[in-house]
């Protein structure tokens, strides 16, 4: 049985384990074997430790225990990870500051805490409050479980732990997540700015927007007070099609038309509210693809072999692979990037499609 089948069939437990006991030997047990580790060797010197000792406890004097302890085996038998197992009913909250005391106390680097359908995993050793540490949260009764199998061979594998890779993919994750807060807490800021104030590129691009689809010239007037969500009555031009005269000095002049081979060059890839300035069609294939191996760097290359054409992939870790081949920055992946102008918006949005994503999140503004 393959980790994602333990994943659907622990998932699927009509009635998860009662009590911490159970919950290891039905849910842990098997997982971990999924994952690379020895679950069989109980002298305590193994490479999974069941109720590690750990002090001093919480109180004076105490001593406590972790329920499993995961150490590398051989020269330096090194602790690279614990595991607080809860049962089902368990409050997780209730118990991350035992979990993040018995972690420090060991030093180690990745702690997980879990009640067997909800895996918390957390980097200790970062700064910031236990929160804030927490770089995944895996729900298998929720989220996609060849996601979460992924997740878990990511982060957890004997290999991974061993190499020092969940570490460093940990970091990752936790550093994105960090950044999509900000994003979050700052983009609504930027939108609020925009619209008490909005900018000459924000009103030309909706006045262009009404033009096309009504033939028909808002004034600059109108566009703020309708961004603003202040009534007003839009004011077309005196004809159907003529640009505005006089009054609309903003948007009154037409850009002049440019040569072909200019007016279809890329300036901005505008994907789910981000833009960012290319000037060639392979910037805009490196850029879309980065920003969705960004959300999946772990199945990246696994899911995107579903767009691999009949004599070369998608996406490779060999640029030799490719005629032209474009880098995904600092991730050693590679994309064939020579295509014409509609195929490279037709692979972008064929990529888009392949990780769940709309291929209407995707806009390409061009310089005509």
């Amino acid at each position: 049985m393959g980790l994602r089948e333990t994943v659907e069939r622990i998932a699927a437990m009509p009635r998860p384990p009662a009590n911490e006991e159970a919950a290891k030997m039905r849910v842990l047990v098997p997982m971990l074997a999924e994952l690379g580790w020895d679950v069989h060797d109980h002298h305590g010197t193994g490479e999974v430790l069941w109720e590690h000792p750990i002090g001093p406890g919480s109180g004076a004097g105490q001593k406590g225990r972790a329920d499993i302890a995961l150490t590398t085996t051989g020269q330096g038998h090194r602790l690279v990870c614990l595991i607080e197992a809860k049962s089902p009913q368990e409050d997780l909250s209730k118990h991350v500051d035992q979990l993040m005391g018995y972690a420090f106390h060991e030093g180690v680097d990745i702690c997980v805490l879990t009640n067997g359908l909800e895996w918390w995993l957390y980097l200790p050793r970062e700064p910031g409050p236990a929160a804030d540490r927490r770089f995944a949260e895996l729900r298998l009764s929720s989220s996609s479980h060849q996601h979460v199998a992924a997740d878990l061979e990511a982060y957890l594998s004997k290999s991974s732990l061993s190499s020092g890779e969940s570490v460093r993919r940990a970091k990752e994750a936790l550093s994105g997540l960090r950044e999509a807060e900000r994003l979050t807490a700052e983009m609504p800021r930027v939108w609020r700015q925009m619209l008490d104030k909005p900018d000459q590129e924000l009103v030309d691009l909706f006045a262009r927007r009404v033009h096309d689809r009504t033939r028909l010239w808002p004034s600059p007037e109108a566009i703020a007070a309708h961004l603003q969500g202040k009534p007003s009555d839009m004011v077309p031009a005196a004809r159907p099609g003529d640009s505005p005269k006089g009054t609309h000095p903003q948007i009154e002049r037409r850009p002049e038309k440019l040569p072909k081979a200019v007016a279809n060059r890329p300036r901005t890839v505008v994907l789910w509210g981000n833009a960012t300035e290319v000037t060639r069609w392979t910037g805009v294939m490196v850029c879309v693809a980065e920003a969705v191996y960004q959300q999946h760097p772990h199945d990246f290359l696994e899911r995107t072999k579903a767009m691999a054409g009949r004599k070369r992939p998608f996406a490779s870790q060999d640029p030799a692979d490719f005629t032209r081949a474009g880098q995904i920055a600092s991730s050693g992946v590679w994309v064939e990037v020579n295509h014409s102008a509609d195929g490279t918006l037709k692979k972008c949005r064929r990529l888009l499609e392949v990780f769940g994503y709309s291929a209407s999140d995707l806009e390409v503004l061009t310089q005509g």
